[in-house]
This record gives structure tokens, sequence and C-alpha cells, in this order.
């Protein structure tokens, strides 16, 4: 376990660090013209871009009683702005020695929107926030080389193509734009995995009601990081269809429901006995999946014709496809036609089809119905074809020609993000 720590953060900090060479060539669309991305030159030539989020963020992480004002943005969030003070003001504190230095090569990133004696508290949770997507990376990491390892057995072809699997799951435009600063967007890598890894664990036997409930408990946690966490509710349903018996079926999916209950609710509670009201800034604000609600109960409104316009942006977003569809199809062709001819098993066998074609298709539906699109969010589906590829890569021993093609495609992918923007194919929401 030591060693992959090490290599998965070689890895990220490989990738996540070249990112920090492309030029500032973003473009702002749909809601980022109210909130404006700002480059942040670190050198000359290396810099990251930094959203009015990342700000706000670290805003809350140095003051989480934020959460208890009324209608604050990241109410429905408190674990995420929770963990950032936790690791914000331990870096705080450990780097009190050196809190003269960090005031004196900061401040001029401020722009006086800080005073200077707090300088060295916001550059500390700034530093925990992305400390946080860093560790997101980590169990990501951990999660993907486990589900190929899980459906393809043990390395075959090296630790250089090993390697550079976990690279394309960290060449995206995702970690490009939201890993040097704070935000959620991390999650997004995490989310997908985490599905799969649910189903596997479920699929390899009848689940006890007390495992089934952690597993809901878990999720109703990672709701209060994340809102998108939700998706693993029906993941967890899907996963009980080895249970023949309804009742024992609808036992166990009010053991899930309770699980997922009780941390939601008692964030409620506390927020309740602060006399405020539950506050989602993705309900109330950006309408997510309330959109539905809203023109059912408009008369003026077209249903169909709403939802045709939403997948229609949703179809905007759709470039995020591009890098994982082919290695998929790439993978995928290698894998068939490098079989040894005795070999009878499938290349996807019909647990596999279920178990992937299932997240991929709830993915889908989840940020199709969402409401709200960006290419950021898009992204998530692409995890679970990437996770195929990774399995299809190693189900073969491959000659070193087919190891270095590969790899060098990977690579020209992760050269193309450095120094380029994916397209985007709607005006509507962008990132």
């Amino acid at each position: 376990m030591k060693s992959r720590f090490w290599k998965y953060s070689l890895a990220i900090s490989i990738v996540s660090i070249s990112y920090l060479l492309s030029p500032a060539n973003f473009v702002d669309k749909g809601p980022n013209q109210s909130c404006p991305i700002k480059f942040v030159h670190i050198t000359k030539y290396a810099g990251f871009p930094m959203t009015c989020d990342a700000f706000e963020l670290v805003g809350g992480s140095i003051k989480p009683s934020y959460l208890f004002s009324k209608n604050y943005h990241r109410q429905s969030r408190p674990l995420y702005i929770l963990s950032g003070s936790l690791f914000g003001y331990s870096i705080y504190f450990l780097s009190y020695p050196v809190h003269d230095l960090i005031r004196e090569k900061a401040a001029p990133q401020f722009r006086n929107l800080v005073i200077p004696q707090r300088v060295p508290l916001y550059v500390s949770h700034f530093a925990g926030l992305v400390l946080i997507n860093f560790i997101i990376l980590l169990i990501s990491l951990w999660l993907f080389e486990s589900i190929i390892e899980k459906y393809s057995g043990t390395r075959k072809n090296g630790k250089i193509l090993q390697f550079f699997l976990l690279v394309s799951l960290l060449a995206n435009n995702v970690t490009k734009q939201f890993f040097w600063v704070p935000h959620f967007q991390m999650f997004n890598t995490l989310m997908p995995l985490l599905a799969i890894w649910f189903f596997t664990i479920n699929s390899d036997g009848l689940q006890s009601k007390k495992r089934i409930f952690l597993q809901g408990c878990t999720t109703g946690i990672l709701q209060l990081f994340y809102g998108s966490f939700i998706l693993l509710l029906p993941v967890l349903v899907l996963s009980l269809y080895k249970y023949q018996l309804k009742r024992e079926f609808i036992k166990r999916i009010v053991v899930i429901l309770t699980g997922f209950a009780i941390p939601i609710a008692l964030w409620f509670f506390i927020i309740g006995i602060n006399h405020i009201l539950p506050y989602s800034d993705e309900m109330e604000r950006f309408r997510e999946f309330i959109w539905i609600e809203d023109v059912l109960m408009d008369t003026n409104n077209s249903f169909l014709k709403e939802l045709f316009e939403n997948l229609r942006t949703y179809a905007g977003t759709s470039a995020t496809f591009i890098f994982p569809l082919a290695f998929f199809t790439i993978t995928y062709w290698i894998a068939r036609t490098r079989r040894s001819p005795t070999q009878n098993t499938p290349i996807f066998s019909k647990e596999m089809k279920f178990i992937f074609g299932s997240t991929f298709v709830l993915t889908v539906l989840f940020f199709g119905l969402m409401g709200y699109y960006a290419d950021r969010l898009t992204y998530s589906s692409t995890v679970i074809l990437l996770c195929c590829a990774g399995i299809f890569a190693n189900k073969v021993k491959l000659s070193n020609g087919w190891t270095t093609v590969l790899s060098a495609f990977i690579i020209c992918w992760h050269l193309f993000l450095i120094f380029f923007e994916m397209p985007h194919f709607s005006d509507r929401f962008y990132r």
C-alpha cells in the first residue's frame, strides 16, 4: 500500500504541475460572466485560473459559522467547509514560523482584498482545500486501479503502461481547471468510481443489513460534501438485484434509505436549533431538477420543448467524451484481436455489462436531467469509459509496440490539454 501511495502521488504531482504551464486562454460563458476567472501567476510562465467560488470557499473555511447564516450558498455542503477548516487551521498553526515570508510573497496576489496580517491565514486555508483535492484524487486512483484489477486480474503489461493508465484518469479539463484551487470538482472523478465500487462489492454475494446500512450512511455523509453523491442511492438500490425475494429486497431498500437519511436529518436538526431553514443553492438559484416542477406548473411552457433545450445544452458539453471514447474503442479492439484462440471467457462478462452499463446510464440520465450543464459535470460519465478502457488494456498480454502506442496516445492527449482548451458546443453554460 505504501508503494501505491507514492505511485499515485507521483502521477498526481506530474499531471497537476504540468497544468501550471497552461496558457491563460480560457473563455467565460454562461454564469462565469458574473463570476469571472482570474489567472494567478506563480512565475512568468506558470500559473492557474481561479474563480470567485474559490475565494468564497476559503472564507467559509476560515469562518465555518457562515454555515448557520440564512441562505448561505454552501449550507448544503457543510462537511466540505468543515474539512477545509480542519486542514486550513492545522496548516496555519504548523506554518507559524514562516508567516512573515508568506505575507511578503503572497500579499500582492490578494490585490488589497485581504489585510496583510491575515494573508497567512488565507494562504493556509487555500492550501488546506487544495490538499483535499489531492486526497480525493489519491482515493480515486486507488479505486480506479482496484476496479481494473478486480475485472482483469493483476498487472500484465509492465509498470509503464500501468502508470500511464493512472495518468489517463487525471488528464482532463477538471484536473486542469480545478486542482490548484478550492472547489468541489475533484468529486466528479471520485463519484462514478465509488458508484462502480459499491456495485462491485455488492455483486460478490448477498450483503448483511449492517453492511448495506453503512453504505447508505456513507452516501448520506458524502451528500454533505457534494450534492452529486446522491447518485449513489439508485446505484445501491440496483446493486441489490440478486435479491430475488421481494420482501428481502424492500427491507434492504428501507435499510439503505434509513442509513442515508440519518446524516442528512442530523444536519437539518443542527440547522434547526440555530433557528434557520435548510437552504440549497443548487435548487433555489440554479433550479437543479426543480426545473421539471417549474415547467409542469407553468401552463405557458411546454415540458417537451424545455426538455429538448436542456438535452441540447447537455449535448454541447460532449467534447469531454472525445479522448475517453477513443481510448475505450482502441483498447477494446486490441483486447479482442490479441486474445488467445483458446480463451473462451468474454472480454466483458454479463455481470460487468450490467454494472458498468447501469452506472453509465444512471450517470448520463442524472446529469442530463439536472437542468444545469457544464463540461466539468459531464466529465463524470467519461470516468466509467476510462475504467473499461483500463480493464481492456489489462485483459491480455500486449507486445512492447502496443504498450508504446497506448502510452503515447495518453501522453499526446495530456499534452493537448496542457496547451489547448476543449471545444464547447453551446453558448448557454461553460465549465
